[in-house]
């Protein structure tokens, strides 16, 4: 039955003083509910800075806001009965929203190049769709999408903000969530149904002209994946969600299931996260034994936790989360509610640096002929083991791999005549600390 709109104001101020909160420390918190304008359950939220934004729900909701959700406005899909699930927005006039009509073969995707005032139907001529899964933009006009079509599943490229796609890669697994940086780097999860709980990680380096399965994820987290790239120390830090959460700190290659005092057990469900830094991240999660929502927040990777808001209360466990600047948080779910919680920027500090456990080096020289030198730095005593990838990620050789005390090494590789010219990657490894760089062979 459908609620009125009576009614959820009248459950929206009933949770309001039945919620609990808890500060996670002295600093300036606030939060507080949004009128969203709607009663339908949103699924995804993208804001582009501390004032515009944008959700996406069922019955085709679009609302959009340009005073940090203050007040927010219904937008107009061009189909109604849609189950929107993503939304994504370049600027502030470009963006992108999908999903599908229930019960139907009937996956769609839309656009708008003036920031929601019209948005149009991007066709699809050579796919029938049943589903479009994720959809990852680096700018107003480069994209991927994942998409279900009949039969298979497919990932989609365009250069031209939509008007033609190209097929990049086609799997009888379903091709969940992808994530790019920019033109050339990404990542794609995939699953299979039937019981089957292990997540494909692929990985490519091309802009998505080669695919190649780089790791595996058990149990599966297929939902969402996330990216964070340090520059500093030319690292990628991934996680991805679906009811528990894994992390990876060698682009995918390996993973750990992130585990604290509750989470990873079934009186757990991961509902959304959120990385602000590179080793710090926000959570949103429901614990059925409390029965209640948290916020939470990591700042060792999700080795633990700290609860920064209970709320008791809620419903539901289609909730989403967007995040800008790390202290600005919009949490939109049941019955289009939407909760924005204000926080001191203290615990988004990139000045914090953390002292490193091994230090890999660009190789000398590279390009290359036939041999190279790979220099490393070892600040914790261990098990180093330093292994040489070709592209598809199969080893091509192991280096070394043996106890190292604290030092600094040089270690020689002779590709011979027996390696073919091409990109090859190295990787070194401390128990679970990774790093990797890229070399390339010319002959």
């Amino acid at each position: 039955m459908k609620r009125s709109a009576g009614y959820f104001h009248s459950f929206k101020n009933l949770v309001f003083f039945s919620i609990l909160v808890f500060f996670a420390s002295s600093a300036y918190c606030e939060w507080h509910f949004q009128d969203s304008g709607t009663t339908e359950t949103l699924l995804d939220v993208c804001f582009i800075d501390e004032l515009h934004g944008w959700a996406v729900g069922e019955n085709s909701t679009i609302i959009a806001t340009s005073d940090g959700g203050e007040t927010w406005v219904k937008q107009v899909c061009p189909l109604d009965s849609l189950l929107l699930e993503k939304v994504q927005f370049i600027d502030k006039i470009h963006g992108y929203c999908c999903g599908y009509r229930r019960k139907a073969t009937f996956g769609k995707m839309f656009a708008t190049q003036d920031g929601g005032k019209k948005w149009y139907e991007l066709t699809f001529s050579d796919w029938v769709l049943q589903n479009v899964w994720d959809i990852c933009f680096i700018n107003a006009n480069e994209g991927w999408i994942t998409v279900e079509s009949i039969g298979e599943n497919h990932i989609l490229h365009t250069t031209n903000g939509g008007t033609n796609w190209e097929e990049q890669y086609d799997s009888t697994l379903n091709l969940s969530a992808i994530k790019f940086f920019d033109e050339n780097y990404g990542w794609m999860l995939a699953f299979g149904w039937c019981g089957l709980s292990i997540t494909e990680v692929f990985y490519t380096s091309n802009g998505g002209e080669d695919w190649n399965k780089v790791g595996e994820i058990q149990p599966s987290p297929r939902r969402k994946l996330y990216a964070y790239n340090n520059r500093a120390n030319n690292t990628t830090i991934l996680w991805a969600i679906c009811n528990i959460m894994a992390v990876s700190f060698d682009d995918g290659y390996s993973w750990t299931n992130v585990k604290n005092h509750y989470m990873g057990s079934r009186e757990t469900t991961v509902l959304d996260m959120f990385p602000v830094s590179s080793y710090e991240a926000l959570l949103f999660l429901y614990r059925w034994d409390a029965g209640c929502h948290n916020l939470e927040y990591t700042s060792d990777f999700g080795t633990t936790y700290t609860k920064l808001i209970s709320f008791n209360g809620l419903h539901g466990f289609e909730w989403a989360m967007d995040v800008i600047e790390g202290n600005h948080v919009w949490i939109v779910g049941d019955s289009g509610q939407i909760i924005k919680y204000t926080r001191e920027p203290s615990f988004v500090n990139e000045s914090i640096v953390l002292p490193p456990v091994i230090e890999l080096y660009q190789n000398t020289p590279n390009p290359f002929n036939v041999s190279t030198t790979i220099d490393f730095n070892v600040h914790e005593r261990g098990n180093v083991a330093l292994r040489i990838y070709d592209i598809t990620g199969s080893i091509v050789e192991t280096l070394v791999s043996e106890y190292f005390e604290r030092g600094e090494y040089s270690i020689h590789w002779d590709a011979g005549k027996k390696r073919a010219s091409g990109i090859y990657f190295y990787k070194l490894q401390l128990d679970n600390t990774m790093k990797k760089r890229k070399m390339m062979l010319l002959k």
